[in-house]
């Protein structure tokens, strides 16, 4: 079932260009009074027999409203994978909900082969993307791996990361025990010119120094 679900993102994802698919205003209430996974499922059932097609945003904000519900997880992906077969394009942040889904569910390792074929599709993976993939790694800790996917975008500039990112990298270092490299990444975030760290990058290093009873330490940080 994977690979048959593979097989349809890299055959079917495309740029999302606006000229095929409309934005339907009315939607939007509609989108927004979704409240249970019936009602989604037969919301989508109605766009998908709409002529023209709703825009690709609307189907993208009704998997995220599906998202939000929790524990329907597997359902967006389902439904992301119906909209590929239908041929409704995706783009960035269709990807991003579907790969957001797999890390929720404890398989981050899912994730990666949807980034794969998104970028074969020339679509850009952005912040968040990888900001997604970074927590999923730290959540499932997988810190080593997390560790060398930061590096990896800081040093391919695979994206321009922001204070969300460094503060999952920072805090997943942390929460592992492994402060000094949370440390050094704070300094790389100190010497950038756009993304300096904020209170929330220097309160979970503080925290998690005092923790390991280093008051000292965080004091001169602090």
């Amino acid at each position: 079932a994977q690979l048959a679900f593979y097989s349809v993102v890299s055959g079917k994802v495309k740029n999302y260009s606006g000229k095929s698919l409309k934005f339907q205003s009315g939607l939007r209430n509609d989108i927004n009074n979704v409240d249970s996974l019936d009602d989604a499922l037969s919301l989508y059932r109605q766009m998908v027999r709409m002529r023209p097609l709703p825009c690709v945003i609307q189907f993208n904000q009704l998997l995220d409203r599906i998202v939000k519900m929790k524990n329907h997880y597997v359902s967006a992906i389902s439904l992301f994978r119906d909209m590929c077969v239908k041929g409704i394009p995706a783009y960035e942040a269709t990807l991003n909900v579907v790969i957001n889904c797999y890390c929720l569910l404890g398989r981050v390792d899912l994730g990666f082969p949807v980034l794969a074929a998104f970028m074969k599709r020339g679509l850009v993976a952005d912040v968040v993307t990888f900001s997604t993939l970074l927590k999923g790694l730290f959540r499932e800790h997988r810190v080593p791996q997390g560790q060398e996917l930061f590096k990896k975008i800081i040093f391919e500039k695979l994206c321009e990361p922001n204070e969300v990112m460094f503060l999952i990298v920072i805090d997943g270092l942390c929460k592992v025990g492994n402060i000094q490299m949370a440390i050094e990444f704070l300094r790389v975030m100190e010497k950038r010119r756009r993304c300096k760290p904020d209170v929330y990058v220097y309160s979970t290093i503080i925290d998690s120094l005092c923790k390991d009873k280093m008051v000292d330490e965080a004091l001169a940080l602090l």
